[in-house]
Order: C-alpha cells, then sequence, then structure tokens
C-alpha cells in the first residue's frame, strides 16, 4: 500500500492479500455477516464468485493504473451492482414451492449471493482504510 497526497491506495498484492481475508470470512463470519452461517457449500461458493468478479474487476483496472484508492474500488463495486428487482434473499427463495422455482428464482438467489459477496470484499477495504 502507499499513501499518496493523504489517500490510501491499494496494489495488486495487497487486493491479493485482502481478497484471502474476504474469502476467510466467508468460511469464519463475524457478527456483521452471522447470516452465512446459515449457508451450506454451494451457497458459500457462490457468495466466492461475487468476491472473485470483484477481484477480476479491480485487477482489470490495473491495465491502466499501479494501485487504486478507496473511491475507484467503491465506483467499480457499484459497477457490479444488480437491481434489487433481480435478486431474492434466501428467506424469499425457500418460500417458494418445489415445483414453482425456474432458473430465473435461481438466477434472482445467485445475484443476491453474489451481491453478498461483492459487499463483504468492499467491507474489508473499508474497515482496513479506517
Amino acid at each position: 500500500m502507499k499513501t499518496l497526497n493523504g489517500k490510501l491506495y491499494f496494489e495488486k498484492k495487497d487486493i491479493d492479500e485482502l481478497k484471502k481475508k474476504a474469502i476467510f470470512l466467508v468460511h469464519n463470519p463475524t457478527d456483521e455477516y452471522d447470516q452465512l452461517y446459515s449457508f451450506d457449500k454451494e451457497e458459500m461458493e457462490t457468495v466466492i464468485e461475487g468476491i472473485t468478479a470483484l477481484n477480476n474487476s479491480l485487477f482489470w483496472e490495473f491495465t491502466s493504473e499501479t494501485a487504486l484508492n478507496l473511491e475507484k474500488i467503491k465506483i467499480i463495486h457499484q459497477t457490479l451492482a444488480v437491481y434489487h428487482t433481480n435478486k431474492i434473499t434466501k428467506d424469499e427463495f425457500v418460500k417458494i414451492p418445489l415445483e414453482q422455482i425456474t432458473s430465473y428464482c435461481v438466477k434472482k438467489y445467485e445475484n443476491w449471493l453474489k451481491s453478498i459477496g461483492h459487499d463483504l470484499f468492499l467491507g474489508v477495504f473499508v474497515k482496513y482504510k479506517a
């Protein structure tokens, strides 16, 4: 990490380390992410896919940048955001009768799980800066 003009900038190696912390949090959640305790292996893997998606987007920026500040990371995080209408929570998903579950329902649930991964990874950056 480096500080320029009073702002903290994250380099590739920093992002790699923070990604590891985020994945660790998926398997060892804090009170902030206690809902992860109720997730099965597949659901956790989908949350990790969300972390990986944000990581990949951040690394794409390194084609033109040598480091990223938190504001840029938040902008990149926002580009991955899925509209609320394209997500359903676990509580909503389990209420759907099995015979009525469609691939669209599953996709909306996966979107929600991935967004948890995006938010969790961003949270690691925010807390690191604090």
